[in-house]
């Protein structure tokens, strides 16, 4: 992200990934869990599955 926003920006960005996760959630109202189920069951843009291929390719597979 760093090196991303160096290149648009022209200086790198301070970004935080510290947030909790749609997995991490521990409210147990139904609403709640509806929407990480719908998350997780949305279909994925063709841009989305080119940048996990190339990801995984470069990592490894994504569990």
């Amino acid at each position: 992200m760093s090196e991303a926003s160096q290149a648009v920006v022209g200086e790198p960005l301070v970004v935080s990934s510290n947030g909790t996760g749609l997995d991490e959630f521990t409210d147990d109202r139904d609403y709640v869990i509806l929407d990480f189920v719908r998350w997780q069951q949305s279909p994925r843009s063709e841009g989305y599955l080119q940048r996990l291929g190339n990801h995984e390719e470069q990592f490894g597979a994504v569990t």
